[in-house]
């Protein structure tokens, strides 16, 4: 899905999260308990997709 995503113009964002127990792949933060990714929409705002592991 991220491919897809990026392939329409979506840019993934990255944040520094002080989280030892997370870590970055291609742009999706894994950690706590779940998958997130970031990206904002064509009005600036911050959109979040979060997927429970």
């Amino acid at each position: 899905m991220k491919r897809a995503l990026e392939a329409r113009g979506v840019v993934f964002e990255h944040y520094d999260l002080d989280d030892d127990d997370g870590a970055w792949d291609d742009g999706v933060f894994t950690g706590g308990g779940a998958k997130a990714a970031w990206f904002k929409d064509s009005e600036g705002n911050i959109l979040a997709l979060i997927e429970p592991v």
